[in-house]
């Protein structure tokens, strides 16, 4: 049960992390610190990826400095010249022209005509005419009728002065009326009021009838494609909603709410609209407007926003309202069906808000500024708008038209031969009201029609103020200070290029689908890879899920969450390391206590990290024993005392156990003088027999050392003797529940303790089986010894002694060679040719061989009792 418990655990965390993403759109985390974090992430998003370019199909009309420098302060204008900019904007082809302001109060008297009517009440001196007339007629004197006319006229021209300086609404009206499907107004809506006291449905009634033509009503779940048959019998593809029949508005109740106060246009502009949106915006906490809603809901109604009117204007399509068809509490999308039957898709999370993908920074779409100052959309002063129509004047400058008198003689007509209708007396049209004016204001600005159309024309215009001070400042991911108006031109584009940020509702599944196989990966992979391995693989998953999303998803305009799933990423390591030290820290310990003493290392350090490799409990494997013994041990102990003794047997079991380690074996056991050693467990080693076999070299060279370390110190002189054998052994931990020890069993195993003792039947010092000789000749050289029948065993066993490390030398070759000619001739029975090899064996070994002269002795005894007539070539040993 507990090797399960890992895997319980990410499972849970995974349930959890899924439940925790599927439950997060319905409920208010937006003061979470989970969503603050991944709100952060999302701003990171945008710096990594920057500024992209894209074709603007926004132009903002600003009212900026040099707007407020040419005409004064912004609160100051005369509505009637945004009947000029308006006009001026749809001559130059401008598709839509909106407002980001809304014109909610009664007109007032801007500071330049304030300025002209008190200039022209100085001029008239209509006030110390009119006294001094008084005055004459207290004394008796009355006027004469050109005086009252004079004063007539002059009081006339002040009451068309003041009429044209309060008379701007009436023009903007007319403007608007004029325009009305191409301009789009602007209103305020305040989700909460201002006021403290929350409105409801019966408060809006009022400000709803007056709204009621732009006013969204309906929602759907889903789209429905229709053919028509239109005149001439062709044939029209329709894209409707499939209305949710008996849907309300409040059953939506994800969708942003309004129980504050509407600001509205004044009423003669909501008659002459057809076109009306809130500009209204939605900070998240932490002060970056990353989301703009699209529609607010009242009652049973919705209210458009700005950018959702704009862009049904620009379609030439009504906003159609889907609504999400999982949760069912808020909207998806917003549709615009297009003539040519085609659906713009704009995509909403449930509240109804935009996912704003911002395009760059905060600036004019200026080719001159480096890209991390440059902006996405380009800019054009208001003032240029403004005096866009003024016709240019040589030299450049604007020159107007003479402007009509304002006196008048007695005879009804004013001193330059103009009447009182403004016609001149000669027949010649008189200029157009307000010229003067705005040529004053203009100066010498030679902006024309012609140069605004290259900015504007068949572009969407937001009119709004940018001048510092005067505008609403936003923060957005790549600007700390923006234009609100800004906001509105990014999400306008993001709907006409299709470039919104989504997250529809397969974005969370997908999310929970990687949870969960997080979980299970994690839980099944992370528990059996040491700390650094999981660690790896816990940088590894979190660095391909960023880079698919940060590289891949997010360039493709999808927001996927990043914390849930670095958060189950990140727990999930936490809890298997936790777990790891708390329960196979102590299996660890147990291990590193049992084979410390007897393994190398770099091999008690790769236990540690995978104890699976130890095959506890025991396995069948691939293994190469080996058996080492002192010759004539029983005779040296009894020279020595006790302590010399041990004294002794130290100084030789220590340096070949550090030989054992050098080559990564298992040391078995001491058994008095013995040594029994293994290499293939508990680290497998495909090259077990090799490193054998060179251990057995450097043990026998080591020994040799070690005797002239004796010898010069009078102890005495000792030889060993190893066997080596290669084969299928069984390992594992073997005793009693108490007291167990780590070791091999099997027939192998017997077989090499039998060739370490058969070293003494040949004088030799290393004798290994053929399975161990051929599969370590590559590293050590040796001769085929004889083919022998060992005690308890029928079949015969090939034994090979090994000489030396390395390839073969021809110093060893010079009687291994006849020495092998020799074996093979005496297997014949061929005695003469046979002891001839191996006297020459002899000879080429410098006179002592005594293996040969083991088999000059078995010829001897051959010539005076020949073998059987079965015999086989075959030694059979008849002791161990």
């Amino acid at each position: 049960m507990r090797k399960h418990v890992p895997l319980l655990m990410c499972m849970v965390l995974a349930i959890i992390s899924t439940t925790y993403t599927y439950l997060a759109p319905t409920l208010n985390l937006d003061n979470s610190p989970l969503l603050a974090f991944e709100r952060k992430l999302l701003d990171l998003k945008f710096q990594w990826r920057g500024r992209i370019d894209v074709d603007p199909k926004v132009v903002i009309a600003a009212g900026d400095e040099e707007t407020i420098r040419a005409f004064g302060r912004w609160g100051t204008w005369d509505r009637e010249n945004y009947g000029y900019i308006i006009n001026n904007l749809i001559a130059a082809g401008a598709d839509v022209v909106a407002f980001d302001m809304v014109f909610a109060d009664p007109v007032g008297v801007d500071a330049t005509q304030a300025n002209a009517f008190q200039a022209l009440l100085d001029e008239k001196d209509l006030p110390n005419n009119i006294g001094n007339l008084a005055v004459r007629t207290s004394e008796g004197e009355s006027a004469t009728p050109a005086e009252l006319a004079k004063l007539a006229f002059a009081a006339k021209a002040l009451e068309d002065a003041w009429k044209t300086s309060t008379d701007g609404d009436e023009r903007l009206a007319e403007v608007y009326d004029e325009h009305s499907t191409r301009v789009v107004q602007g209103a305020v809506v305040n989700t909460e009021p201002e006021d403290g006291r929350p409105r409801t449905a019966v408060d809006y009634a009022e400000d709803l009838e007056r709204l009621d033509p732009f006013l969204l009503r309906e929602y759907g779940y889903g789209w429905k494609v229709t053919e028509l048959n239109v005149a001439g019998g062709a044939e029209a593809t329709v894209t409707q909603l499939d209305v949710f029949a008996g849907g309300k508005p409040s059953d939506l109740g994800a969708v942003i709410e309004a129980k504050g106060e509407l600001i509205l246009p004044e009423p003669a502009f909501i008659e002459a609209a057809s076109n009306i949106g809130f500009f209204s915006a939605y900070v998240d906490p932490d002060g970056v407007l990353r989301r703009l809603p699209l529609v607010y809901r009242v009652g049973e109604v919705f209210l458009p926003a700005l950018s959702v009117a704009t862009a049904a204007s620009y379609f030439g399509a009504n906003p159609l309202l889907l609504a999400e068809p999982t949760y069912r509490m808020g909207l998806a999308e917003i549709g615009y069906p297009r003539e040519d039957g085609t659906l713009v898709r704009v995509p909403t999370d449930l509240n109804g808000r935009l996912l704003i993908n911002y395009y760059g920074p905060s600036g004019p779409n200026d080719p001159g500024l480096p890209d991390d100052k440059r902006g996405a959309f380009p800019r054009v002063s208001l003032a240029d708008v403004y005096c866009a129509d003024l016709p240019p004047l040589a030299g450049g400058a604007a020159k107007a038209p003479a402007p009509a008198a304002d006196n008048a003689d007695t005879d009804g007509a004013d001193e330059d031969g103009a009447d009182e209708d403004g016609a001149d007396v000669d027949g010649e049209e008189a200029p157009p009201p307000g010229l003067k004016e705005r040529e004053d204001r203009c100066g010498e600005r030679s902006h024309t029609i012609e140069s605004l159309t290259k900015i504007v024309k068949g572009k969407v215009i937001l009119v709004a103020v940018t001048a510092n001070g005067t505008f609403d400042q936003r923060v957005t991911p790549f600007s700390p200070n923006v234009p609100g108006t800004e906001v509105h031109a990014a999400a306008i584009q993001n709907m006409i290029d299709g470039r919104a940020l989504s997250r529809p509702t397969i974005h969370i599944q997908v999310e929970m689908l990687v949870l969960l196989l997080v979980g299970l990966l994690f839980g099944l992979v992370m528990p059996r890879l040491p700390v650094a391995g999981s660690a790896l693989m816990l940088i590894g998953s979190m660095a391909l899920w960023w880079f698919i999303d940060w590289n891949i998803l997010f360039s493709a305009c999808r927001w996927f969450h990043d914390v849930p799933v670095g958060l189950q990423m990140s727990v999930s390591w936490a809890g298997i390391t936790v777990w790891g030290y708390l329960t196979t820290g102590r299996d660890k310990a147990r291990l590193k206590a049992e084979f410390s003493t007897v393994l190398a290392p770099t091999v008690v350090d790769q236990l540690l990290s995978n104890p699976a490799m130890a095959g506890l409990g025991g396995a069948e494997r691939d293994l190469t024993v080996m058996f080492s013994d002192i010759r004539g041990f029983t005779t040296m102990s009894e020279k020595l005392t006790p302590e010399g003794l041990t004294q002794f047997l130290n100084e030789y079991l220590t340096p070949m156990t550090e030989i054992l380690i050098k080559h990564e074996g298992t040391l078995d056991k001491y058994m008095g003088d013995a040594i029994m050693a293994f290499w293939g467990a508990p680290i497998e080693q495909k090259d077990n027999p090799a490193r054998a076999c060179l251990a057995a070299v450097e043990m026998l060279e080591k020994l040799d050392e070690l005797k002239a370390q004796w010898r010069a110190e009078g102890k005495p002189d000792i030889d060993i003797g190893i066997g080596l054998n290669s084969g299928l052994m069984r390992v594992g931990f073997m005793g009693s529940a108490r007291m167990r020890n780590y070791t091999l069993l099997g027939d192998n195993v017997n077989l090499g303790s039998r060739l370490e003792g058969t070293n003494k039947n040949y004088g030799t010092h290393i004798i290994v089986s053929e399975t161990t000789f051929e599969r370590s000749k590559t590293v050590i050289h040796g001769r085929l010894l004889d083919a022998v029948r060992v005690k308890g065993k029928k079949e015969p066993v090939n034994i090979y002694e090994v000489v030396g490390k390395g390839p073969l030398t021809a110093e060893v070759a010079a009687f291994c060679a006849p020495f092998e000619k020799g074996f093979k001739l005496y297997q014949a029975m061929k005695w003469d040719e046979a002891e001839a090899m191996f006297r020459a064996a002899i000879a080429a070994r410098g006179g002592k061989d005594p293996p040969s002269d083991v088999y000059l002795d078995r010829i001897s005894h051959f010539r005076d009792e020949a073998p059987p007539a079965d015999w086989d070539g075959v030694y059979e040993f008849k002791t161990k």
